[in-house]
Formats: C-alpha cells, structure tokens, sequence
C-alpha cells in the first residue's frame, strides 16, 4: 500500500527529459505530476512506452511542469493545429489570460476540437485539448482505451481504487515565450 506521507515529497526529478525545442510541438496524453505520490501511484503498462517528461511554461518566470504519459502521433490533417499552436499562441500570453483562452478555443472549433474540461490546464507552453478528441486526433485507434475510461493504459496494482484514479488529459506541448526571452539573453 502506498504511504499518504508521499503527499508531502517532491517528485524525483532526475527521471524526468526535457524535449529539445526544435522537436516541439509534441502531442502528448498524461498526467502532471506534483508529488511523490502521483509518481508512486500510477504506472502505465509499457507497450504504450511511457516518458516521463519535463516541460515548461511561464507565469511570472519559467517554471517546470512535471508529466508522465505517452507521446501521440497526430494525424496528418492535424500536424498544421499543432504548428499554428507551436508558433502562433505563445504570442497570445502577451494579451489577457480571458482574450488567450477565447482565441485558443477559437482555433481549436475550427479543427472540430475543444478544451471545455481541461481549459484550466491552459498555459503559455501547454495547450490541453479535451480527451474525448483522442481518437480524432490520434493516428493509433485508442477506441478500446477509451472505452475503459483509459483504464486500460494502466498496469494493474494492489492499491485500492481511490487510488489508482487515473485522470489523464491529452496536451500540445509547445513553445513557452519565456523561450524566446532566454534565447535572447544568451545571444
């Protein structure tokens, strides 16, 4: 059984990759990770070949996002959604928090795409992407996966359930436009 105490221990970031900034935009479907319990609790069965994955996004400064789950390969019609995204919306964390997220949706309905539960997860960097467009989206049917609420991604473990809630969402790991300020301090 897992100790509650693992709530109160940080993650052990020496697992963790960062992906170079020319392979972005990735799709990508997981968990962020804030603990030690979070680390401890769920495992995704390796056929699927789980990453465990640093990225990052800015509020006030660069900050690390901690993240495990599975890289997708996006259908072709939307490598171009992933792109304009990559380039185009870390623009947008220039304007308004209200005005970034409107135009976010806006750019997602135009693919037949939402964020409507994940919106909240919206930052310069990280752009979710509602989980039920994961067939859609996705090159590999995830039609089973889905059906069993993703529980099927996961290893099955001793844990009582409460635990093992698994509460996946589908992200566009992209630029952050605290990338360009670095850029431009190193240069």
């Amino acid at each position: 059984m897992i100790d509650a105490d693992l709530l109160d221990k940080p993650i052990s970031t020496n697992k963790y990759t960062i992906y170079d900034i020319d392979s972005l935009p990735k799709l990508y479907l997981g968990f962020i990770m804030k603990n030690k319990f979070d680390e401890a609790r769920t495992h995704i069965k390796s056929k699927y070949k789980p990453q465990y994955i640093s990225h990052f996004t800015k509020s006030s400064k660069l900050e690390p996002v901690y993240m495990y789950g599975i890289e997708i390969n996006p259908k072709t019609e939307y490598s171009s959604l992933l792109n304009v995204i990559n380039e185009k919306m870390y623009l947008q964390n220039f304007v308004d928090y209200q005005k970034f997220k409107q135009t976010y949706r806006m750019l997602l309905s135009e693919y037949n795409l939402s964020c409507h539960n994940c919106y909240g997860y919206l930052s310069d960097g990280i752009y979710p992407i509602d989980v039920d467009h994961l067939t859609t989206i996705s090159k590999k049917s995830f039609s089973s996966e889905i059906k069993s609420g993703l529980q099927k991604l996961l290893k099955s473990n001793k844990m009582p359930w409460y635990f093992k809630l698994a509460n996946f969402k589908l992200f566009v790991l992209g630029k952050s436009s605290a990338y360009e300020d670095t850029y431009h301090i190193d240069n």
